[in-house]
């Protein structure tokens, strides 16, 4: 995946740490499944830095300084902490765009 995102030219410009890179591997096209009191949605990365939802939602990402940062196609943006070792089947609690607790699983 390195090599990849190297070759789009993206290798530093999205991510500004090793360890946040690593994570980002690991979740660039997988699912990330998000839960909570608003309901559940499953969102996939693409290492171009785009997203998209299966709720109509999408948008651009970063990964930076230790937090994972999205910004939706309406404008409105949220950065949040991304843990280290993302990882396929690991979750992790988080925050939505509205500041609401959700978890987050990779798939």
């Amino acid at each position: 995946m390195k090599k990849r995102l190297a070759a789009l030219g993206l290798g530093t410009a999205l991510f500004s740490t090793a360890a946040i890179a690593g994570a980002m591997e690991n979740i660039i096209g997988n699912t990330l499944v998000v839960s909570g009191a608003n309901g559940t949605m499953r969102v996939t990365m693409a290492a171009d830095g785009t997203y998209t939802s299966d709720s109509g939602i999408s948008g651009t990402w970063t990964a930076e300084n230790g937090e994972l940062c999205t910004t939706r196609s309406t404008g409105e943006s949220n950065c949040v902490p991304l843990p280290e070792d993302a990882a396929v089947g690991s979750s992790w609690d988080s925050e939505d765009a509205t500041g609401a607790a959700v978890t987050v699983t990779v798939e």
